[in-house]
């Protein structure tokens, strides 16, 4: 192969990579009203945002996407969205259905302009994760993982009693009823005083009046997790590209058990419940995320093949996965 050739060739895989770029950039765009360019350099690891101007700029010239600029808290931002001819090229092209028909400059009151960015910042991390995300009124969020749903809600500001009675309520309802959009639901919170705040009043939830019957709701408290912007974030870069992260509310005697016999079996915690799952492949354990309550809240990242082997012996004992790999220690009599 000539010179020249190695040259087209690297020319043809920049124009591909350039091309891919700019449909991930229709594909976000398509989900939202408009957006701002520190929510699509979120779905890029380019080291500025240069190169995010230059793919905006050249769908901006081929009519795709447009902007207008709006003050945000004393700063002018540009805000990008797509063209009418953009939603056709993203229907009909990348078989994307765009959510808006139109820019509605009403979306972005100051009152909901906060939490609209804020929700665009996770969509974009959880897109560059593999994740689909679907939108409703409640949650804000559902992310699609291969293995089930989360849904998100994003919370600024603690809202009263009664009104998180009601969402608990629902949620708990939906569960009830195994609805397979919703596996979990996280509730991201400014910063660990609110976030300790939700969790104990979800967690005092004993009873609930659940379709005229008096419930106990108990037995969901464990799929409702809660964390702050920062580990929510950091969790979502974590997020593995392959395999699956699993959240796992323990009690705090389980976890210290699960602690004091590694240490007696002089293994670290992963390799003791490696071996305590019979798995060859390693788990990873990641740091405990805390929450108020009697318990801790912990990341294991298994592979595909380990989530599966996990389910498939829960289902068969008729428990939760979460119930399932905090029995096994009883169940062996350590």
């Amino acid at each position: 192969m000539s010179i020249a050739d190695y040259g087209s060739l690297s020319n043809q895989k920049r124009l591909e990579q350039r091309q891919f770029n700019q449909h991930k950039i229709l594909s976000f765009l398509a989900q939202e009203r408009s957006v701002t360019i520190d929510s699509l350099s979120r779905l890029f690891d380019f080291s500025a945002n240069q190169k995010i101007y230059l793919l905006l700029n050249n769908l901006i010239n081929n009519e795709l996407v447009t902007y207008f600029e709006d003050g945000f808290l004393g700063r002018t931002k540009r805000f990008y969205h797509l063209t009418a001819q953009g939603q056709a090229f993203a229907e009909q092209e990348l078989g994307i259905t765009p959510r808006f028909n139109g820019l509605s400059r009403r979306a972005h009151a100051p009152s909901t302009l906060l939490h609209t960015l804020e929700m665009q910042n996770y969509t974009a991390l959880l897109m560059k994760a593999g994740a689909k995300v679907r939108y409703l009124h409640l949650p804000d969020k559902i992310m699609d993982y291969w293995y089930g749903g989360t849904a998100a809600e994003v919370e600024r500001t603690f809202k009263s009693q009664k009104r998180y009675r009601d969402i608990f309520r629902n949620y708990c309802l939906r569960m009830r009823r195994n609805d397979p959009i919703i596996n979990t639901v996280m509730y991201i919170l400014p910063d660990s005083a609110m976030r300790d705040k939700a969790a104990a009043l979800f967690y005092s939830f004993d009873e609930l009046m659940i379709e005229g019957i008096l419930t106990d709701v108990r037995t969901y408290t464990g799929r409702f997790l809660f964390a702050t912007r920062a580990e929510y974030e950091a969790y979502l870069t974590a997020f593995p590209q392959s395999g699956v992260r699993v959240e796992m509310k323990l009690p705090n005697e389980v976890w210290q058990r699960w602690q004091r016999h590694a240490a007696q079996a002089q293994l670290t915690p992963e390799a003791w419940l490696t071996g305590i799952l019979n798995r060859e492949v390693p788990v990873v354990i990641n740091e405990p995320m805390p929450y108020s309550g009697d318990g801790v809240l912990i990341n294991l990242t298994p592979t595909k093949d380990d989530y599966k082997f996990w389910l498939a012996n829960a289902d068969a004992c008729h428990t939760s996965l979460s119930a399932w790999c905090a029995g096994k220690p009883v169940h062996l009599n350590l």
